[in-house]
């Protein structure tokens, strides 16, 4: 499900682009404080769950892996609810970058 939505959103996307978000992700996670690391923690997954499957990544199976673990012990309330808001979202290129628009 959030692989084809990804190809379809993204056909564009390259596994630099994808790797350079990833990066993003991981820094967002390592600053936000308690209550948001899951919901940063969901974008690692999503990221890195693309990486590995459209892209054949290494660095984005063993990533996934870590992320997937977590949320198999909480559960996956937190990817659903990214993976949905970030259905609803307009999508730009900004510095290489897929990034939502901030309204």
């Amino acid at each position: 499900m959030i692989i084809k939505w990804h190809k379809q959103t993204f056909p564009n996307c390259t596994y630099e682009s994808q790797l350079l978000k990833l990066e993003e992700e991981l820094e967002e996670y390592k600053e936000a404080r308690k209550p948001y690391k899951i919901t940063e923690l969901a974008d690692i997954y999503i990221v890195s769950l693309v990486l590995m499957d459209r892209f054949e990544s290494l660095i984005g199976s063993h990533i996934f892996e870590w992320a997937d673990k977590i949320f198999k012990i909480i559960g996956y309330d937190a990817v659903k609810e990214k993976f949905e808001a970030n259905k609803d979202r307009v999508w730009i290129i900004d510095r290489g970058v897929y990034r939502h628009k901030i309204e």
